[in-house]
């Protein structure tokens, strides 16, 4: 929308409607203090026109382009799709051509979950025969992180869990240090929330209204943690502003895990520190299934970092031992030995894992769903004098 003014200060609302780069139609609206005058079309043949309009953000004009215009006209057009992609985060999914747009409207109505009666048996075979991913999950060994510091593409771990390492993202472009998107394993339809950095604002906005998303289609959460220890940093105004921004955003991402009413699983990939684990779902949201890699840490400040809970007089004998004691009881085994979460996984058995604990939740619903609701029995006896 282009907002112009014209003669006796009344605005001009310009709406653009595309048929293809050369040629348009240009509707205006001409509206002058309360009342409104009847729509008319017409042909900009002004160049101050042309180029208020090759300045815009509307990816089509009404005139036929000279070479520069065009050029301008696309660099414009590759701006406002950037924008829309990685700054607003108003896109969920971006497709180049119309025949890729199509393919995605599948894949996304393929994700909502809904299946008619009919469909029971076949989607049972389909689960049977899971499609292997295409890269092997003995390759997970060598992906796990050593420390939260030490981290590949998250997504190199997805594409090992999920059936022909297929993967629909959800808004890929914005907060990419989170990664979200609906996947299958064995056949299981899961969201999946995995750590790729800081949990940033972008990023926590992002989980937020995933999480929502899935709550909404009943699409079970699957969480891969890998959370580094927040640091104690003496902000700027401005600092402390982006920081305010992003424990708000952090704290609406907990309230939507906190509230989904859907079975959550989570896994510990690497570090499990700071408040960024609440978000994804750690042992204090009591996930259904908890499991830890071997390398797993789970503490809240990470070993080494002991400084951040002491006071800056304490002694370096003292911070020693504290760093000591949170190398021993930070490891995944201690947290195992307590019955803190539901086990220690090889990284490559985290798929064979992943089905068992979906085929219980999903034999858990329908229990649940198909249980008889015995109506109350009451009985009054009441005794009549004779």
């Amino acid at each position: 929308m282009l907002m112009a003014v014209g003669k006796k200060g009344s605005s001009v609302a310009v709406c653009i409607t595309a048929t293809n780069l050369d040629c348009v139609k240009i509707k205006l609206s001409l509206v002058e203090f309360g009342f409104a005058e009847q729509r008319r079309q017409f042909s900009v043949r002004s160049a101050a026109v042309k180029r208020k309009a090759l300045r815009s953000s509307f990816p089509v004009l009404e005139l036929p382009l000279l070479p520069i215009q065009r050029h301008v006209y696309e660099a414009n057009l590759r701006n406002s799709r950037a924008c829309q992609n990685k700054v607003s985060g108003c896109v969920d999914h971006f497709a180049w051509e119309e025949k890729e747009a199509f393919d995605q409207t599948r894949n996304i109505i393929s994700t909502l979950n809904f299946h008619l009666p009919e469909e029971e048996e076949e989607d049972t075979a389909k689960r049977k025969a899971a499609e292997e991913p295409l890269h092997s999950s003995e390759e997970l060994l060598g992906l796990a992180p050593r420390s939260y510091s030490h981290t590949l593409d998250v997504k190199m771990i997805v594409s090992r869990l999920t059936d022909g390492s297929r993967f629909l993202e959800f808004k890929g472009r914005y907060g990419t240090t989170l990664v979200t998107g609906f996947a299958k394993i064995h056949g299981h339809l899961v969201g999946i929330v995995a750590n790729n950095g800081a949990l940033t604002y972008e990023a926590a906005l992002k989980g937020s209204h995933f999480v929502q998303l899935c709550d909404q289609r009943d699409v079970p959460l699957l969480f891969l943690q890998n959370t580094a220890p927040a640091a104690a940093l003496t902000l700027s105004a401005a600092q402390a502003e982006t920081n305010s921004n992003r424990l708000k955003a952090q704290g609406s991402m907990m309230s939507a895990v906190a509230c989904a009413s859907v079975p959550k699983i989570t896994v510990v990939i690497g570090g499990c520190h700071g408040g960024d684990s609440y978000a994804m779902c750690g042992r204090a949201f009591d996930p259904n299934f908890l499991f830890l890699w071997p390398n797993a840490r789970v503490s809240l400040a990470a070993p080494g970092h002991a400084d951040s809970l002491l006071p800056a007089d304490t002694k370096q004998e003292e911070e020693k031992k504290l760093n000591e004691k949170l190398e021993e009881e930070s490891s995944a085994f201690f947290s195992s030995g307590r019955m803190w979460d539901d086990g220690v996984i090889l990284p490559q058995e985290t798929r064979k894992v992943l089905r068992d604990a979906l085929d219980i939740i999903k034999q858990q619903r329908h229990q649940l769903s198909t249980e008889k609701k015995q109506s109350v029995l009451l009985r009054i006896c009441s005794n009549t004098a004779l």
